[in-house]
């Protein structure tokens, strides 16, 4: 009789020596590792912010790291917060320790992309381009490759695709795109590597779900697709803005009060932005109930390729200057016009800004600027809580006021008192809202420095949007006083008006 122990071992000496790849427990399903390692960089960035507490000087030089993919025409793709505010880049590969200087060449931070450019060509010598591919399917395995938490070494990490969804990109905070979902956590310096599917990129990764446990969201390649040719002109446009507010439309007494039939679906708008695309077409009271041939649902959502998105997913496959058509109801009467599609500058100070040195004034010791979220940050990561109450009502509903929006351009506000003899006793006005100076009306930032510089008598009359008493200056005192803040506090310029700057004279 055969010994029971000699038996096991002999069928385990058969089962990993004689059947190559099968596992003595479970046969398990491969995993294609095919890409080449040297097609994926590591991104070294030396990066400066600018300091809205103080905006006439810098923050402290900070280094982060990030990964990258290479990708047709010698080009770098990784995201828009692994090289944003940059001073310096250098980039590595798997194999080459020496390092290269790299620079943006292309930027879009309302879609978390970027071009990194390297102009020794030495640095491409043995690395393959990466295809780009399509949109993988629900459940299916995807490679995520990238230099997380500053390894030395690529890392590979497994995950299946588990949703996809329209959401915020945490980056500029105001934007959302298609996202997809994995289960595989997205880790410092991770940022900006190639997910990939059967040796092609289908994502890039860029962040992760801080309350739950290997949550990781890459950007799919439809974003990518867009963003490569939206800067196939040499400049990147961002993404159009419809420009409106809207809610669903499931109650039928709503639909009742505006002539809607009940079997019609559709949004009722709200509010409409005037230098959007939908300006000037939409109005508050319109019933939006289709683009481009598409029937909007009562929860704003569209069907495309048998898939559900919101309705502005119409506008992600678009490009500005590039026409849609709208279908409204208005008066219970149905009406259809052309769009012709626009990005919205205006609304750059409610996101997260990059790259943008801050607008500042200061005169007679006090400073002010515009109202930006950046400057409603410097309380804390908390400031929707902690910051001045009055600024984050005029921020909340600067585009929501129909009137407020259409009268400024800017909310300006006196956010420090430089203490000097000029000025004393006026520390109350911290973080007020300007409202005219010597009785006109401030519109903008740079209509308000202008009017500082208009000599309309001997004392110069600020006043703020509220009860306090107007801030009293006598013109003959304010040079001197100018002169000795600035020396006291560091100040260059007495103020700063991005490209607008050189029209002002003060």
């Amino acid at each position: 009789m055969l010994d029971t122990g000699i038996f096991f071992r002999l069928i385990g000496f058969i089962i990993v020596f004689v059947l190559p790849g099968f596992s003595p427990l479970i046969a398990q399903e491969k995993t294609d590792f095919s890409i080449p390692k040297q097609s994926v960089v590591k991104i070294r960035t030396v990066s400066q912010r600018p300091n809205y507490d103080i905006p006439w000087e810098m923050k402290p030089f900070r280094t982060s790291g990030g990964s990258g993919a290479i990708i047709s025409g010698n080009r770098i793709l990784t995201n828009a917060h692994v090289v944003c505010d940059a001073r310096y880049i250098e980039v590595t590969r798997e194999g080459d320790s020496k390092p290269y200087l790299g620079h943006v060449s292309h930027i879009g931070n309302d879609c978390d992309l970027a071009v990194v450019k390297v102009e020794d060509d030495s640095f491409f010598v043995k690395t393959n381009p990466l295809p780009i591919g399509g949109i993988p399917e629900l459940r299916s395995k995807v490679l995520a490759y990238g230099y997380p938490i500053g390894g030395k070494r690529i890392a590979i990490t497994e995950g299946v695709v588990s949703r996809m969804d329209f959401q915020p990109y945490q980056h500029s905070a105001l934007d959302s795109h298609l996202i997809l979902q994995i289960d595989a956590s997205i880790n410092p310096g991770s940022s900006g590597g190639p997910v990939v599917e059967d040796g092609k990129l289908v994502g890039i990764a860029f962040q992760s779900l801080s309350r739950g446990e290997n949550v990781g969201y890459i950007i799919p390649t439809s974003v990518i697709r867009r963003f490569l040719k939206d800067i196939e002109d040499g400049r990147y446009d961002e993404y159009p803005e419809l420009g409106i507010d809207y809610r669903n439309l499931f109650n039928p007494a709503l639909k009742d009060y505006f002539s809607v039939p009940q079997e019609e679906t559709g949004v009722f708008i709200c509010n409409v932005l005037k230098d959007c695309s939908a300006g000037g077409v939409l109005e508050p009271g319109d019933v939006l109930i289709a683009i481009n041939s598409y029937p909007v649902d009562d929860d704003g959502n569209i069907i495309v390729d048998g898939e559900t998105y919101p309705l502005e997913e119409i506008l992600e496959r678009k490009y500005v200057g590039d026409t849609i058509r709208i279908s409204f109801m208005r008066n219970g009467e149905i009406a259809q016009k052309d769009i012709s599609l626009v990005s919205f500058y205006r609304g750059k100070d409610y996101k997260n800004s990059y790259d943008v040195r801050p607008k500042y004034c200061v005169y007679a010791g006090m400073a002010f600027q515009p109202l930006s979220r950046e400057y409603l940050k410097t309380w804390d990561n908390k400031w929707r809580l902690n910051a001045d109450k009055k600024l984050l009502y005029y921020y909340t509903n600067f585009f929501s006021s129909g009137s407020l929006y259409q009268r400024k351009k800017d909310i300006v506000v006196m956010f420090k008192r430089l203490p000097d003899p000029i000025n004393t006793y006026y520390e109350i006005y911290d973080n007020s809202v300007v409202k005219a100076v010597d009785g006109e009306e401030v519109n903008s930032f740079k209509n308000f420095v202008e009017l500082l510089g208009k000599e309309t008598g001997p004392y110069k009359i600020i006043e703020f949007e509220g009860s306090r008493p107007p801030v009293i200056f006598r013109l003959d005192q304010v040079n001197e006083a100018d002169k000795r803040v600035f020396k006291l506090y560091g100040i260059r310029q007495p103020f700063y008006l991005g490209e607008d700057d050189r029209e002002v004279s003060k």
